[in-house]
């Protein structure tokens, strides 16, 4: 006898917590991702005054916009570089203002802002968080509202009393 939710049901809060979870854990493994690149920098990057020349646009739907400062400044190589740095912000950056950048000698395509501006990696590892006590919580709220389903029987006898001969 089954006294708990209908198997339908069952199914669909397992589909929706298992991906409030892999969401949650996407976002924890990608922002703890994305802050150990941004200490790797910070330690093994050069640092340079850069001068803001534009921005670019990221649209997020319905979501509103952020903005990466495009940047120009000189290598310890002597090169001219102009890019866009990879700290997205809900303002844009004044064009012709100076900001501390970090970027790799190595790689062109990191750089980033000397100064904590963003807190990119700390919202996105609330989120995911979040997104994980939700999933794990729905789904264990769950289970001990509607006890055990059908697959789940339980001991056959209580702890400590075997079943007697006729």
């Amino acid at each position: 006898m089954d006294d708990g939710a209908p198997l339908g049901f069952r199914v669909l809060l397992a589909a929706i917590c298992g991906f409030a979870v892999l969401v949650g854990t996407a976002m924890v493994v990608g922002s703890l991702r994305s802050a150990a690149r941004a200490r790797s920098l910070s330690r093994t990057g050069s640092r340079v005054t850069a001068t803001v020349v534009d921005n670019q646009t990221h649209s997020h739907g319905d979501h509103g916009l952020t903005f990466s400062p495009v940047v120009r400044f000189r290598d310890a190589r002597g090169r001219e570089r102009v890019q866009a740095v990879g700290d997205q912000q809900t303002s844009s950056a004044v064009v012709g203002t100076s900001l501390e950048v970090l970027y790799d000698p190595e790689r062109d395509d990191r750089v980033q802002v000397a100064t904590g501006r963003g807190a990119g990696p700390v919202t996105g590892l609330v989120f995911g968080l979040v997104f994980l006590a939700f999933g794990a919580g729905a789904w264990f709220g769950f289970r001990v509202l509607t006890g055990p389903d059908d697959t789940d029987p339980g001991p056959a006898f209580p702890p400590g009393l075997e079943q007697q001969g006729p």
